[in-house]
């Protein structure tokens, strides 16, 4: 790509604030302190200075949720209600990580179907996942070796690295292992909405 010379490239990074700021300021077209109507400016200030609180609180919320995982997580007792930091924790003691999706996991969806399924405190993960996350590798170790066509297409990649489901495709492997395909399927139905009365 030697044609390109000396071309150069800008890339902007704002926050989550900035950005609504810009596309306000984009619609509004207030490029420049001029361009805004008198009668408008303390209103715009006003909005400028809780975006900027916004974008605080998130970096304030950012730092205690990394002091959560780093000091309080590993401290949690059993009887400790589920959340998704739990969870993420708990699949890693029990599942190896070249599992994990490197796109993300979907642990929200999995916390969902854990409360229908009276799943609720770290205790209880732990016992589900003591008792058959065994049985979910030996699923994960079959897929890989005999993947189906459509799996061979669609999750090339992965199987390439040696794996298949992901952490939260273990997880939901061992709720199949445990309480059956059926009452899954009906779990999954019902957090989606889908189930027919």
């Amino acid at each position: 790509m030697s044609d390109l010379g000396d071309l150069r490239v800008e890339f902007q990074v704002r926050t989550l604030a900035q950005h609504i700021w810009a596309v306000v300021s984009h619609k509004l077209q207030y490029k420049q302190e001029e361009s805004v109507p008198k009668q408008l400016v303390r209103s715009l200030n006003r909005a400028s200075a809780l975006l900027e609180t916004v974008d605080l609180e998130f970096e304030r919320v950012l730092a205690e949720r990394k002091v959560y995982i780093e000091v309080d997580l590993p401290k949690v007792r059993d009887d400790e209600p589920l959340n998704v930091d739990l969870i993420e924790s708990i699949l890693k003691e029990f599942f190896p990580l070249q599992n994990l999706n490197p796109d993300g996991e979907f642990y929200e969806t999995l916390l969902q179907d854990f409360a229908i399924l009276s799943i609720a405190t770290v205790s209880d993960l732990r016992n589900l996942l003591s008792t058959h996350s065994r049985n979910a590798m030996e699923v994960e170790e079959q897929l890989v070796r005999e993947p189906t066509e459509a799996a061979s297409h669609i999750f090339k990649e992965r199987l390439a690295r040696g794996v298949f489901l992901s952490h939260t495709g273990l997880a939901h492997r061992t709720l199949k292992i445990r309480f059956g395909d059926d009452r899954v399927s009906q779990v999954v139905q019902k957090r989606l909405g889908t189930k027919k009365a």
